[in-house]
């Protein structure tokens, strides 16, 4: 069954009709508007609100459908013994559907979990989002103690012969030996650098082949330069012996150049550094980061551009069962096994008075908080859940939110 059918077969008449469209979901989406709010302009802004509601409601359900048999797929392709149990083996005598408190969204429980941010979609989703709301608080809070948050990015060119593994190793051995060298520390002092938070991502391009690259959240004093973010270079000495200024792209890329050399990799451009100043670029980038926004714009579109994240991969998997991206499924899930998505520097969270910071494994296994027993599937009925040809866990979910799954259950 083709991810296509899929996704007709599970939303309804509305996503049917955009099936029929040209075969782009993001302006189709725009024409079931337009189709149903067709000689609406005498209608009741309540009746139009209801109309945007409902779409809004199906997108959304579409994202939390679409994981499960993502994840069915990831299965198959790595067949990983923990993946393959994650949200199927249950370690209770029942798998029971609860309502969150938090989104009033129903939720299994009593199932095994594998803790995977990188390879699971399940997990995966839990684990960023949780993550994305700490990052939202430690930057709240470093406002609030008069800090200034910076955005910046490093990359370096890569082509398509190299391994995944391989620029793994020399892009992490660039980021140690830029971060050690004495014009690095005596930067980090002239900015007021007192801590950071690294977030390691990586897309694919069939041209130049796997992208690494990290975006770190730069926590600093509050710059001297009231009008303008400037650099180092920009400022006298005797400007230095005080100021504290503003990280500039600049400063830093000529250090980035040679660690990048030294551990290997060819010699970044330009572009090889990015810091945006602000709060705001930071602030807009905490907003989409996690899994849940990676997942939903790639399973919307069809045309993945020149580069696709690793969810885009998964998604191709899926729909297209090529050979191609599982190998390369494979390998990206082989090298980033084990690896943190997020690392705090050296307290940091003390400074912000944030918590111990979770594990992967122990925010995949939390229950949430819940205000409903909804459902309780006895083992038999379960297993007969999981051995469906058809993926249906997302399906159990929002029939018990509707109170119809004794009815999704008969047709098994």
């Amino acid at each position: 069954m083709t991810g296509r059918r899929f996704v007709a077969s599970v939303s309804g008449s509305s996503v049917e009709r955009r099936q029929e469209r040209s075969g782009d979901p993001e302006t189709d989406f725009l024409g079931v508007f337009q189709d149903d709010l067709e000689g609406s302009e005498n209608c009741p802004p309540r009746y139009i609100c209801e109309i945007m509601q409902q779409n809004l409601e199906e997108a959304y359900n579409f994202k939390r459908l679409v994981k499960w048999p993502l994840q069915r797929t990831a299965k198959n392709i790595l067949g990983w013994k923990r993946l393959c149990e994650c949200h199927s083996s249950p370690h209770t005598k029942s798998v029971d559907v609860l309502r969150s408190v938090a989104s009033q969204r129903a939720f299994f429980t009593g199932l095994d979990t594998c803790g995977s941010v990188w390879v699971c979609p399940v997990c995966g989703s839990k684990i960023t989002e949780r993550k994305r709301l700490d990052l939202e608080v430690a930057i709240e809070r470093a406002l609030n103690l008069g800090l200034n948050v910076h955005m910046q990015t490093l990359t370096a060119p890569h082509r398509r012969v190299q391994r995944l593994g391989d620029l793994l190793d020399m892009f992490g051995l660039a980021r140690r030996r830029m971060k050690n060298v004495n014009q690095w520390k005596s930067w980090a002092k002239l900015v007021g650098l007192v801590g950071s938070i690294r977030s390691l991502e990586v897309t694919h391009g069939f041209e130049n082949g796997w992208h690494v690259h990290t975006h770190d959240i730069l926590i600093c004093r509050s710059s001297s330069q009231k009008n303008e973010c400037v650099g180092s270079t920009q400022l006298s000495l005797n400007d230095k012996v005080n100021a504290v200024v503003c990280p500039v792209s600049s400063d830093v890329l000529p250090m980035w150049q040679k660690a990048c050399l030294s551990a290997g990799l060819d010699k970044p451009n330009s572009i090889g550094v990015d810091i945006r100043a602000g709060n705001n670029a930071v602030g807009d980038y905490v907003s989409k980061w996690g899994i849940s926004a990676e997942m939903t714009k790639s399973h919307v579109k069809k045309g993945h551009g020149v580069h696709r994240t690793p969810w885009d991969i998964l998604n191709d998997c899926f729909e297209k069962e090529t050979e191609i991206d599982a190998e390369l499924f494979r390998e990206y899930a082989k090298q980033f096994k084990g690896k943190r998505q997020l690392v705090w520097s050296d307290g940091l969270r003390d400074l912000l008075g944030m918590t111990v910071e979770k594990t992967d494994e122990e925010i995949a296994a939390e229950p949430e908080k819940a205000d409903a027993l909804l459902a309780s599937i006895d083992l038999p009925t379960w297993r007969k859940i999981i051995r469906s040809s058809v993926e249906i866990r997302g399906q159990v979910l929002l029939a018990a939110e509707a109170g119809q799954l004794d009815e999704l259950l008969r047709m098994l």
